[in-house]
């Protein structure tokens, strides 16, 4: 085969230059569209880190509001809400009762979490610039050996173009934080754990042996031994402990003397347990069922009892239900009908200066009256007069009924002016020394 004319080898070497300056111009035009795509890819980053940022600010400025709020004693409790990613803004609209109770539910760590901010964010940053440059990196690898020197060039100018995206400003991280917005009707969980101690360790004391062995009882329960001139506190404490339980509180036994102990201390710690009962509580259910139990044994006078219990428990609603029920049986008791015609008039209780009542049937008929003849002058003179708390009791026990129907037995006679009853709780004990 002869060798190549000129004139062909220069059209040959003229064609491949050719070929070779186009390939060198795509791969610039590739580093322009790589250039914008890596710009657009930035732009969407950096919105996100924005968005983490200010997302990290929030929940800081609202940690250290609620930690305000809280005080200091609730600060490791916060720090592992918020460690664990609970919703801050959300407690932070909550008023202070409910914080605290929320708080309770955590276990107290440490670790401060508006001190942990910088390595959050830098975390983040450090993810998201990771990404631009895996975007960044798509057009490595894409040259060939003629265009390998424009594509070096073209990493470092897109890089350089692109760059990093911005972490701005640091966020201020510094609280202060004192005692905390006080709460007269709240006790955190550590403060009952603390009064459950006194009960156990200060009150009393468990009782062990030489070896340092706790002494158990015949039921194999702890023995204890008790703190000098504290039997009557501890006794009071169990009482008060039960009598919340039978009254609807839902705790256990020790987190009722729990609080009965912070009611001791804390006088304006609302414990409404002491003196009214909920409507499914124990002593209502037992109430309402000894009622029944009582009404089908035909026995009006534990019928009133049960009433009487549920009226102290301020369970006024399903008291006043059963008095009228009870009402209702005794009158229908009464008007049953009579198999004589004749007109029988009873006394109650002996009459004296005491009020009482009559019963007058005529057939089938019936009146209650007052035992006595009052004269209008009479009952206006009565009306004038303050009744006192022992005439009512004298009437009571007279005419063996309860204090509602003492007064409107009064009334029969014109009494119309009657102690008010002021309602007690019950007695507490002083504070702890």
């Amino acid at each position: 085969m002869g060798l190549l004319s000129s004139r062909t080898f220069r059209q040959i070497a003229i064609g491949a230059a050719g070929r070779y300056q186009e390939k060198r111009q795509t791969m610039r035009d590739r580093i322009d569209e790589y250039r914008e795509r890596a710009l657009t890819e930035k732009e969407k980053i950096q919105t996100k880190y924005n968005d983490y940022y200010d997302e990290e600010k929030d929940n800081i400025n609202n940690f250290k509001f609620v930690a305000t709020k809280v005080g200091q004693s609730y600060l490791p409790q916060l720090n592992s809400f918020a460690t664990s990613g609970g919703d801050l803004v959300a407690l932070n609209s909550m008023g202070i009762d409910d914080v605290r109770k929320t708080l309770d539910n955590y276990k107290p760590i440490e670790d401060s979490y508006v001190g942990g901010t910088k390595e959050r964010l830098k975390l983040k940053s450090n993810e998201l610039n990771q990404n631009l440059q895996d975007q960044v990196g798509l057009f490595k690898g894409t040259s060939t050996l003629f265009t390998k020197d424009i594509e070096e060039q073209g990493m470092k100018d897109i890089q350089s173009t692109v760059g990093t995206i911005d972490t701005g400003k640091p966020i201020d991280t510094r609280v202060s934080v004192g005692e905390g917005i006080k709460s007269d009707n709240f006790v955190g969980q550590s403060k009952l754990s603390a009064n459950i101690d006194y009960f156990y360790n200060t009150l009393q004391t468990p009782k062990v042996d030489a070896a340092d062995r706790p002494i158990l009882d015949a039921n194999g329960n702890q023995e204890y031994a008790i703190a000098a001139g504290q039997q009557d506190t501890i006794n009071m404490i169990n009482q008060q402990a039960q009598l919340i339980k039978d009254n609807g509180f839902q705790g256990s036994l020790d987190q009722a003397r729990a609080n009965v102990i912070e009611k001791m201390n804390n006088q304006d710690y609302d414990l409404s347990f002491l003196t009214t009962a909920t409507e499914d509580s124990p002593i209502s259910l037992a109430m309402q069922n000894a009622y029944q139990q009582a009404k089908q044994s035909d026995n009006t006078k534990d019928m009133q009892s049960a009433i009487d219990e549920l009226t102290d428990r301020n369970l006024i609603v399903i008291a006043n239900k059963l008095q009228q029920d009870l009402d209702d049986f005794i009158n229908q008791k009464t008007n049953e009908p009579e198999t004589a015609e004749e007109t029988i008039t009873t006394t109650e209780q002996p009459t004296e200066d005491i009020p009482g009542t009559k019963t007058e049937r005529k057939g089938k008929g019936v009146s209650v009256t007052a035992e006595d003849y009052i004269s209008p002058e009479q009952k206006d003179i009565n009306s004038k007069k303050e009744v006192t708390e022992d005439f009512i009791k004298q009437v009571m026990e007279k005419n063996d009924v309860n204090r509602i129907r003492a007064i409107d037995i009064l009334k029969l006679y014109g009494y119309t002016q009657f102690p008010k009853i002021e309602k007690k709780g019950l007695p507490f004990l002083k504070g702890n020394k």
